[in-house]
C-alpha cells in the first residue's frame, strides 16, 4: 500500500476548545487517483479499508466519515429577479432602507467560492489592483485571497454571480457608481473573496480555520460570510458541523454565517438539507420565487417556494432551512474572463421576453442565489446597528438617535428570523410548472422555517413602521437560571403590529451522528401577567422546544396587556451559555430592558424554597455600579463560582430605589462566600440588603450600609441549618470566628 500513502493528502480542519485551549479538531484525507498502472495501490480498496479501520480504533480518533464532495448550489436556468424590495418591505419597488442611506455602506462581506471576475463592471476598479493584500479603499474588492487556489474564474462562473448579488454596484469606468440592473442587495458594501477552485476542477474545502481566519482578519475584516455550496449528508450531523458550530461558538461568535440550503428538494423530499446548512449555528436559506418580469407567466410569485429548494428537518428533528429569500430568476453579474469591463445593456431584463441584456449580466437560479440575498440584507442590518439607530437595548429608528454597538452573530440571526414573514402560498415546480397542492406551506415546517426575510418587520425605521425593538446581545446565562423580562403593550401611536420574540444562541458542537444534537437547552416562553395568565410556547408548539437553537413566538396582543418574557436554561452540558433576544411589537416606552427580578426570583427548578439561598437588596440613589459574587467550596477543597451579577456583561444593571431578589440552590455541607462590592471603588451611596437560607436569616443589614467597601459573608449549609463562618473575611478558611 506504499503508493496510497505517497499520494494521500492530509488537510487539518477546524478548531475545538478543550479545557480552555483551542486544538485542531480533525483532518480530511484525500486519496488521489493513480495516473498509471504502476501505482495501482493508490486506489486499492483493501489498502483504503485497512487505513480506515486502523484510524477508527486509534484512541485519539473520535469518528471516521466518508467525505462528500462540495457542490455549488445553483440551477442552470435563464431568469432574472430584483430581490431588493422583496426583502426590504415586500411592497413593489419600495426600498425604504436605501431611502435612508442604508445600503451596506461601511460593511465588509465575505464570500468563499470558485472564483471572481474582478473586471466585470459590477466589481471593476480602474484605479486599484484587486490583488495584493487587504485594502479597504478599493471600490469593491477589499481582499482577494488566492492562497488556496488561483485568481481564475471560469466562463459564467458561480462566484461572480454570488458576489454580485450581495455587493454588486455598476461602474462602467471603474470609478463612478451607477444604478445597474444587477446591483446587489447591499450595493454599498465591499467584499473579501476566498478562492476555492484551481482552474475548472471544482471547488475544494480549505477547512474552517483557514477560511474563517482569512475573512475575519483578526477582527478587522468581515463579520458576515456567505457560503453558496455544500455537501449531501441528508441532514445528518457530521464532523463538518462540529467544525462550523465550534468555530462560531468560540473564536467567531460575532460572525453571521449564511449558507444555501441546497437544490435537492424536487418533489418535496424531506431531509434533503445539505451540509453545512444542516448545522446548528449557520443560517440556512431556501429559495422562493420573485415577481412581475422576474417570473414566467405561470409562476405564482413571491409567496411560493421553488420546488428544488432543499428541505428539512435534520435527522435529529431541527427546523431547517431557517428562512427563505428570492433565489429563482435573479439577474446577476456574468463572468467573461477574456473580456474587460463586460456590463449590462440599456434595456431592463425580462424573463418573459427575449431581450439583449448585455454580456455582463445573466439570469441565474438556485438557493445559491437566495443565500447572498439574505447576506446582503444582513449587511444592511449591521450598518443599522453601527450607525446608531439604537439606544442601549431599545432601537429608536433614526440615524444617530442612539449609540453605535456591535451585534453578535446570534443577535443578527435572531433579528433577521424574528422579522421573517411566513409564505402564504405553496410549492411550485419551476420553471413554469404546476403548484404542488399536496404540500401547503406552514410556518416552522421543513420547507420555509420562519419564512421570507423582511427588514421592515425586523427593526424600527422612522416614517416606515410603528414597531419598537428591544434586544439582548449575547448575554450569559448559567445552567438552571431563569431570566425574566417584563413588557407592556401600547397602541396609542396607531401601532397594530403583533408581538414577536425570538431567542437564538450558538450552541456547543454535538456528537457526530447525534440523534439529539442540542447541547445547552434554553427555553423561551411568554406568560401573560394578570388576566388568564396564559403561557405561550415557541415554534408552533404547545410545550418547550428541546431541539432547536432558535425559538420564535408570534402572537396578537392588545393595548395595555402585560407579559413576562421568560428565558430559562436547563440541561446544560457546559455551565454557561450566551444568548441573544429580539422583541418587536407595540411596546410601551420604558427604561432599559432588564431581567424582571422584582416580579419573580431567579431560581433553580431542582430544589424547594426551604433549600434556596436568597439575596435581597433595596438599592439607594446610585446603584448601577453594584456587583456581587456567590462562591462555593468543592469536594477537593477548591472553589467554584456559583453566580454573579449584575453589569453590562449580564445585560442589565441595578436601578435606584428598587428591590431585587436572587435565589439559588445550595449543596448540603458546602461552604459559601457571598461578596458585595462597588465596582467603581466609591461614590455608590448606601442601601439595605439581607441574606437568607430558607427560613434562616444569615444577615440582615436592617439599616442602610455603605457599599464603598467590599462586604464578605461566609457560611456553611448543614442539615440542622446554617453555620455562620464570618463576615468581612476575604478567604474560605476553616476558622469559625463568629
Amino acid at each position: 500500500c506504499i503508493d496510497m500513502f505517497e499520494r494521500i493528502q492530509i488537510t487539518p480542519r477546524g478548531e475545538e476548545e478543550v479545557n480552555g485551549k483551542l486544538h485542531v479538531s480533525g483532518a480530511e484525507l484525500i486519496f488521489t487517483a493513480p495516473t498509471s498502472d504502476s501505482d495501482g495501490s493508490a486506489m486499492n480498496r483493501n489498502c483504503a479499508l485497512s487505513l480506515v479501520i486502523g484510524l477508527s480504533v486509534h484512541p485519539l480518533v473520535g469518528s471516521v466519515e466518508v467525505g462528500q464532495k462540495l457542490e455549488l448550489s445553483s440551477v442552470a436556468v435563464k431568469g432574472k429577479s430584483n430581490p431588493q424590495w422583496i426583502t426590504q418591505s415586500a411592497v413593489v419597488d419600495h426600498r425604504p432602507f436605501f431611502d435612508k442611506g442604508l445600503d451596506g455602506t461601511g460593511q465588509i462581506v465575505a464570500v468563499a467560492d470558485g472564483g471572481l471576475d474582478t473586471d466585470n463592471c459590477y466589481f471593476r476598479d480602474s484605479r486599484n489592483n484587486p490583488f495584493g493584500g487587504w485594502d479597504k479603499s478599493r471600490r469593491k474588492i477589499a481582499y482577494y485571497d488566492d492562497s488556496f487556489a488561483d485568481q481564475l474564474e471560469r466562463d459564467k462562473g458561480h462566484g461572480t454571480y454570488v458576489s454580485g448579488i450581495i455587493v454588486g454596484r455598476k461602474s462602467s469606468n471603474g470609478v463612478d457608481n451607477e444604478v445597474g440592473f444587477a446591483d446587489g442587495t447591499a450595493p454599498g458594501s465591499k467584499i473579501t473573496f476566498f478562492d476555492m477552485e484551481i482552474g475548472s476542477n471544482g471547488i475544494a474545502d480549505p477547512g474552517v480555520s483557514r477560511l474563517f481566519s482569512s475573512f475575519y482578519n483578526s477582527g478587522d475584516g468581515a463579520f458576515i460570510s456567505n457560503a453558496s455550496w455544500g455537501r449531501g449528508y441528508n441532514g445528518l450531523y457530521s464532523s463538518f458541523c462540529r467544525d462550523y458550530d465550534g468555530a462560531l461558538r468560540s473564536t467567531y461568535s460575532d460572525v453571521l454565517f449564511v449558507v444555501s440550503a441546497g437544490n435537492t428538494g424536487v418533489e418535496g423530499t424531506a431531509g434533503t438539507i445539505q451540509n453545512p446548512a444542516d448545522c446548528k449555528s449557520p443560517m440556512a436559506v431556501g429559495s422562493s420565487l420573485s415577481y412581475g418580469d422576474d417570473i414566467r407567466s405561470n409562476e405564482k410569485g413571491i409567496e411560493f417556494l421553488a420546488d428544488y429548494s432543499s428541505r428539512g428537518p435534520t435527522s435529529d428533528g431541527r427546523i431547517k432551512p431557517d428562512v427563505v429569500a428570492p433565489g429563482h430568476f435573479i439577474v446577476a453579474p456574468n463572468a467573461e474572463p477574456n473580456t474587460e469591463g463586460e456590463c449590462d445593456g440599456s434595456k431592463s431584463p425580462s424573463i418573459r421576453r427575449s431581450i439583449d441584456v448585455g454580456s455582463g449580466v445573466r439570469y441565474v437560479s438556485g438557493t445559491s442565489m437566495a443565500s447572498p440575498v439574505v447576506t446582503g440584507g444582513a449587511a444592511i442590518l449591521r450598518q443599522y446597528f453601527e450607525e446608531g439607530y439604537c439606544n442601549s437595548e431599545r432601537c429608536c429608528g433614526s440615524k444617530g438617535c442612539g449609540e453605535s454597538f456591535i451585534p453578535s452573530g446570534s443577535l443578527m440571526k435572531a433579528v433577521l428570523m424574528n422579522g421573517a414573514q411566513p409564505l402564504t402560498g405553496g410549492i411550485q415546480r419551476v420553471p413554469d410548472g404546476n403548484v404542488v397542492n399536496e404540500q401547503p406551506l406552514k410556518e416552522y415546517d421543513g420547507n420555509q422555517g420562519m419564512g421570507r426575510i423582511n427588514l421592515v418587520n425586523s427593526v424600527p425605521l422612522e416614517g416606515e413602521n410603528n414597531i419598537q425593538l428591544i434586544t439582548v446581545n449575547d448575554k450569559f446565562i448559567k445552567d438552571g437560571d431563569k431570566d425574566e423580562y417584563k413588557i407592556k403593550i401600547d397602541t396609542s401611536n396607531g401601532c397594530n403590529e403583533e408581538l414577536r420574540v425570538t431567542l437564538a444562541w450558538y450552541d456547543p458542537p454535538g456528537a457526530v451522528g447525534c440523534l439529539k444534537c442540542l447541547v445547552n437547552d434554553i427555553d423561551l416562553m411568554i406568560e401573560e401577567i394578570g388576566g388568564g395568565s396564559e403561557v405561550f410556547y415557541p415554534n408552533g408548539l404547545s410545550q418547550q422546544d428541546t431541539s432547536n437553537t432558535v425559538e420564535r413566538i408570534r402572537m396578537q396582543a392588545s393595548d395595555a396587556q402585560e407579559f413576562r418574557v421568560i428565558v430559562h436554561s436547563r440541561n446544560f452540558a457546559f455551565n454557561r451559555q450566551q444568548y441573544s433576544l429580539a422583541i418587536t411589537g407595540c411596546l410601551a416606552e420604558a427604561d432599559e430592558l432588564k431581567p424582571d427580578l422584582t416580579e419573580a426570583m431567579k431560581s433553580s427548578p431542582n430544589c424547594s424554597r426551604e433549600e434556596l439561598f436568597t439575596f435581597k437588596i433595596n438599592t439607594a440613589e446610585t446603584a448601577h455600579q453594584l456587583r456581587w459574587n456567590l462562591i462555593g467550596s468543592t469536594a477537593n477543597n477548591g472553589i467554584e463560582a456559583i453566580a454573579s451579577g449584575p453589569g453590562p456583561e449580564f445585560g442589565y444593571e441595578y436601578e435606584a430605589n428598587e428591590t431585587y431578589y436572587h435565589s439559588y440552590c445550595l449543596t448540603m455541607g458546602s461552604k459559601y462566600r457571598f461578596q458585595l462590592m462597588n465596582s467603581a471603588g466609591g461614590g455608590l451611596g448606601s442601601g439595605k440588603y439581607s441574606l437568607s437560607y430558607g427560613a434562616v436569616t444569615i444577615f440582615d443589614s436592617d439599616s442602610s450600609e455603605d457599599f464603598e467597601d467590599v462586604k464578605n459573608h461566609r457560611f456553611q449549609v448543614l442539615a440542622s441549618g446554617v453555620k455562620i463562618l464570618g463576615k468581612n473575611r476575604s478567604f474560605m478558611t476553616d476558622v469559625d470566628d463568629e
